[in-house]
Formats: C-alpha cells, sequence, structure tokens
C-alpha cells in the first residue's frame, strides 16, 4: 500500500471520527484508541465459529487439549476459511484504530522498520506493543503486511467497514441496533460486496470505488435515501 492510499484512508478515518464526535483530536485520547486496538486484538486471537456442530478457531489455548503452542508458526493452511474471514475484519479494525492513534501523535521513528516475524503470535502482539509505545505507524506498517501475508485487499474491506461503521451510527448502535440481518451478522455481509474489488481499482480511482461499495452497501443495508452517502459527505468533516 503506497503513502497516498494511506492517506487516503486517514481521511476516511479522520472524517469518521470527527462525525462521531466533533473535535475528536482534542477530545478523544491516544489511550482511548489504545484500548480499544487491545480489544480488537482479543477479539482476532479468540475468533472461533461453530460450523455443523464443530469449533473452529486458532486454537491459542495451549494448556487445553488439541491447543497449539504460541511459539508455533500458525499454519493458515489449515485455518478454516470462516475464522480467517473473521480475523480480516479484526485487522480492519486494528487498523482504524491505529490510524485514529496515528492522526493524534506517532512517535514513529520514519527509519525504523518493524519486519513480520515467522510466528504470527509475535505480530499479533507487536501491533499492541507498538501503540502502547506511541508507534501507532508501526502497528499500521504490520497490520498491512499481516494483510499482504493473508493474500486480502485492506483498503477495500476498510471502505466497506468505514461504511458500515457510519450506519451503525445512523441506526443508533448500541441502542437496540440488530447486528444480524436476515440471519448473518453485519460483518459478514461485507465479503461479497467487494470480493470484486482490487487494490489497483483503488490506488486508481479511490473516490469512485469507494462510492461504488457504497451503492453496494446501501443495497444490503436499506438506509434511508437521504442517509445514503458518497466519499464526497466526509470531505466537510476534515479541515483543510
Amino acid at each position: 500500500m503506497n503513502i497516498e492510499l494511506l492517506n487516503n484512508l486517514a481521511f476516511l478515518q479522520y472524517g469518521l471520527n470527527e462525525y462521531i464526535t466533533k473535535d475528536w483530536t482534542k477530545n478523544r485520547t491516544e489511550l482511548d484508541f489504545m484500548v480499544c486496538n487491545h480489544m480488537e486484538m482479543s477479539e482476532l486471537i479468540d475468533t472461533n465459529v461453530t460450523i455443523d456442530g464443530k469449533k473452529h478457531a486458532l486454537e491459542w489455548k495451549w494448556w487445553k487439549k488439541g491447543g497449539i503452542r504460541t511459539m508455533d508458526v500458525v499454519n493458515w493452511k489449515t485455518v478454516h476459511p470462516t475464522v480467517i474471514d473473521n480475523i480480516k475484519i479484526e485487522l480492519t479494525d486494528l487498523l482504524f484504530f491505529s490510524l485514529s492513534q496515528k492522526i493524534i501523535c506517532d512517535r514513529t521513528n520514519e527509519e525504523e522498520r518493524v519486519e513480520l516475524s515467522d510466528n504470527d503470535w509475535l505480530n499479533f502482539m507487536s501491533i499492541s506493543a507498538n501503540m502502547l509505545l506511541q508507534r501507532p505507524g508501526m502497528s499500521v506498517s504490520l497490520i498491512i503486511a499481516l494483510a499482504d501475508k493473508l493474500k486480502f485487499n485492506l483498503p477495500a474491506y476498510y471502505m466497506a467497514k468505514h461504511l458500515l461503521n457510519y450506519y451503525r451510527q445512523i441506526a443508533k448502535y448500541g441502542e437496540g441496533y440488530e447486528k444480524m440481518i436476515n440471519g448473518v451478522e453485519d460483518n459478514v455481509l461485507l465479503h461479497d460486496m467487494i470480493k470484486d474489488i482490487t487494490i489497483e481499482d483503488i490506488a486508481t480511482d479511490f473516490e469512485g470505488t469507494y462510492d461504488k461499495i457504497a451503492e453496494r452497501f446501501f443495497k444490503v443495508f436499506t438506509a434511508p435515501e437521504d442517509k445514503q452517502i458518497t466519499v464526497a459527505f466526509w470531505k466537510k468533516f476534515v479541515k483543510a
């Protein structure tokens, strides 16, 4: 992911944060986003789904029968696809909070690099550790690298989840909002609407691709017409 694309995602993040909390860079703190990041990391590691009566997970609980040692490399070929799909969502959420903290303050040394480890448990922990060290730029680079390793289109997932987070706001998330839509969790509905979107699409036409995903999104999530937005909506929340 090049710097221009990352800056475009940061633009979306700034707009959403401002929409949720006016003057958010003054009224939110680094710790707010650190806490959120830790919670999302916990959800990522503890991802589990039950299909046809069988539970699938990363099996990090090494003290249980069948649990793996965290010193071992995650064998992604044997991880259930549904678990990986959920990890994609959680990594996307981690990008939301890492970008937010990065906008407030980033003490990352531009010359410093954190390379992916062969051990993904260390990669997971490094994301949170760098947030705590007030180096969210390093967390962002690790998230991008993990997305590349798992071969999924992080910018497309970011756009779709950005729209979902907006929709949750207008649908009063936390005040009776129902995450299940026709028996399917709202996050899960995002996978299909971006499956044909490429990183090249986003890099060459960022605004057009966001609007394309938005059109698909609002066909699935029936928001009132006056609440259906395009990327232009966010420009009024971002200071020049």
